[in-house]
């Protein structure tokens, strides 16, 4: 359980930073 907790935490952390990244390369402050 603690290891798929693991799992959907770096799955999790991966998206947001992506989102973060993405957000940053348009130029945009706009709130999603």
């Amino acid at each position: 359980l603690r290891q798929l907790d693991e799992r959907i935490f770096s799955k999790v952390s991966k998206s947001l930073s992506l989102v973060t990244l993405m957000r940053i390369n348009t130029g945009t402050t706009a709130e999603i």
